[in-house]
């Protein structure tokens, strides 16, 4: 299918329209504009410091971000969210694929419905646009974030669907994907909020960071995140409606 998001970078008419922030929104006091050339593409919250106790004027704060804070958040424009959300409200039923399964561990223990989950994949040839969004998204969030060795052409996008039950337990995506070129690996994830708060009960996003802190991503729609893709991250179980989610996998070749 064929569709048009807002680039400032692509179309002089418009712009990705997305906030990043750490915890909370953004406000004028802590926003960060970051100018990509003629428009601004994107606001930044700055990133988490740690001050000298002994002196809190400091100039020599530590930026732990690195450190601990292997994320980036973001919000996603109006504009660019509507048109996801058309993507969606195209698909029929028969169009989306179960991924459900249990998982066993070495002491014999079960967990039943380690995934359970409705998937379609997108691809380049009829959802480009899609994947131009992401590769905008993915590059901003490496370059002021990661500055990983990642190759931006090999993407792998999907669409989920959570029903009541649905889960993904608690896992890391680092690794070999299908879809990927032999050699590389995914080095960055990233997921976006598109179902309305008030239509699911439950769900959360759930992190681990590089300091052992759970972080869970806010649920309005198009909030988003990209992150290091070795993080543990879950989908905890939906208690009730209906959850509708893009992630995708940015991947690079394999640490040495």
């Amino acid at each position: 299918m064929s569709v048009k998001f807002e680039f400032d970078n692509f179309d002089e008419s418009g712009k990705i329209e997305f906030n990043t922030f750490d915890g909370e929104d953004l406000s004028e006091e802590n926003a960060i504009e970051i100018d990509l050339g003629k428009e601004t593409m994107a606001q930044f919250a700055e990133k988490s410091h740690a001050s000298d106790d002994d002196d809190e004027d400091d100039d020599d704060e530590l930026d732990f971000h690195d450190y601990c804070e292997p994320y980036m958040k973001f919000s996603l424009g109006d504009s660019n969210l509507n048109v996801l959300k058309e993507i969606i409200s195209t698909l029929k039923d028969e169009d989306w694929e179960l991924d459900r399964y249990d998982w066993h561990d070495h002491e014999g223990k079960t967990y039943e419905d380690y995934r359970y989950v409705d998937m379609f994949p997108l691809c380049e040839d009829e959802d480009g646009d899609v994947f131009e969004l992401v590769k905008n998204l993915f590059e901003r969030a490496n370059d002021d974030n990661f500055n990983y060795d990642i190759n931006e052409d090999v993407l792998d996008i999907q669409l989920l669907r959570y029903k009541e039950g649905g889960q993904y337990n608690w896992h890391a995506d680092y690794g070999i994907s299908m879809e990927s070129q032999r050699g590389m690996t995914r080095k960055l994830s990233m997921s976006i909020q598109i179902s309305d708060e008030s239509s699911y009960e439950g769900g959360d996003l759930e992190f681990i960071d590089y300091c052992g802190r759970h972080v869970y991503l806010e649920k309005h729609q198009g909030a988003g995140i990209v992150f290091d893709s070795r993080l543990p991250h879950k989908a905890n179980p939906l208690k009730s409606g209906e959850r509708l989610i893009l992630i995708a996998w940015a991947h690079g070749p394999q640490l040495r």
